[in-house]
């Protein structure tokens, strides 16, 4: 399964959005004690 160029750049778009929402979160919200497997795990789906 070969991938275009427009995917990749899509996927890596896609990757760097959530980051940027995560990095949102930090900033703009507390931080509470969070189980962080559940949390990586919601960012990853």
């Amino acid at each position: 399964m070969e991938l275009s160029t427009y995917e990749v750049v899509y996927l890596i778009a896609n990757i760097f959005g959530t980051y940027i929402v995560y990095k949102f979160m930090h900033v703009f919200f507390e931080t509470k004690e969070a189980n962080h497997k559940i949390e990586l795990l919601s960012y990853v789906v």
